[in-house]
């Protein structure tokens, strides 16, 4: 909070007399960007160099068993 009355101070050049004027919109935005961070950019999927690995290592150990031709 003393951040963003230091903001509001630097720019206006008075001190905020509502703490709550400044934060709310702050803390309003930070909820979207992280809201929309994961709804648009969550989805996708990617795959880790791990998963690769752990995935061919299965398909090998299920050709050498004889699971799969």
């Amino acid at each position: 909070m003393d951040a963003q009355q230091s903001l509001y101070r630097l720019i206006t050049g008075r001190q905020a007399e509502n703490a709550w004027l400044i934060t709310a919109p702050y803390a309003a935005g930070v909820f979207m960007g992280v809201s929309l961070y994961y709804a648009l950019l969550g989805r996708k999927r990617t795959v880790a160099p791990l998963e690769i690995k752990l995935e061919e290592y299965r398909q090998s150990a299920e050709q050498v068993s004889g699971l799969t031709p």
